[in-house]
């Protein structure tokens, strides 16, 4: 039998006598992959539906000064605040998510048919508030579409004059490619599971033989290194590659209890789509 299987088996039989590789392998390498990426994946669905389900909160500074877009506001379903004292701090400061203001001189600018400006206070650099952000450009966009439709037709113009070209999305995108955002971080879990499979035999097969001086008397056979290595190498190998195949039967059973059809996406981890 050659050296580097001699040695391939000593560290498998050895290691599989060895409860905290076992541990480190078929436990804490298998599972910490599909438990984290759940957990994540259940962090995002439910953040997003949160935001998505629950009404739009827009605190505003100087609502008396547009009393008709307040009105239309709340008839959209958004539930208007009192601003804080300092809009600019609070964003900065993450208390809120987006504040407006409406300047004083936006009466004026309103009745002389003139465009009014209105100040949406944001920080783009808020990843949670950037959903909050667009809901809320997306509605005064709307009110503004809608203004400018009206003054439009009481002077007598259609409101296609302006609108010469109408865009309609058509969205091919299906459940199972929607998915292949939240997949496209599945490879770093498996990285990680790997990795945490056969890092302990890994550790062991060097340091380990270190510190229980059985280090010195392996080389002192008459066998060359690289063949000593191989069966090392080998060996930890095949503990993270069986790692990895348990892990994989893991994200299989974990990801169809996901709840990823609220959604919109569909998430399959079968043979065909692993390999």
């Amino acid at each position: 039998m050659s050296p580097w299987r001699i040695v391939f088996l000593k560290e498998v039989r050895e290691n599989m006598r060895d409860r905290r590789t076992m541990f480190s392998t078929f436990v804490l390498g298998t599972l910490m992959g599909p438990i984290l990426f759940a957990g994540l994946i259940g962090l995002i669905i439910s953040v997003s539906l949160e935001r998505a389900e629950k009404p739009l909160e827009l605190p505003v500074v100087g609502a008396e000064n547009a009393p008709s877009l307040i009105a239309w506001l709340k008839n959209q379903g958004v539930k208007i605040e009192e601003a804080p004292a300092d809009p600019e701090a609070a964003i900065r400061k993450r208390d809120k998510d987006v504040v407006l203001r409406i300047p004083a001189e936006y009466g004026e600018q309103w009745r002389e048919g003139r465009a009014a400006t209105l100040e949406l206070i944001v920080d783009r650099s808020q990843q949670k508030a950037e959903q909050t952000i667009r809901r809320a450009e997306r509605l005064l966009n709307g009110y503004n579409g809608q203004i400018a439709g009206q003054r439009l037709i009481v002077r007598g113009i259609s409101p296609e004059v302006v609108q010469p070209i109408l865009i309609a999305d058509v969205d091919q995108s299906t459940p199972q490619s929607r998915s292949g955002m939240l997949l496209a971080m599945l490879p770093y879990f498996l990285i990680l599971t790997v990795f945490a499979g056969g890092n302990y035999l890994a550790t062991d097969a060097t340091a380990g033989e270190r510190e229980r001086q059985s280090l010195e008397p392996l080389l002192i056979n008459p066998v060359s290194r690289g063949q000593i290595m191989s069966g090392k190498l080998i060996a930890t190998f095949a503990f993270a590659v069986a790692s990895l195949a348990l892990s994989l039967v893991a994200f299989s059973l974990v990801t169809p209890m996901l709840p990823v059809e609220k959604i919109g996406m569909i998430v399959k981890m079968g043979p065909v789509e692993c390999a």
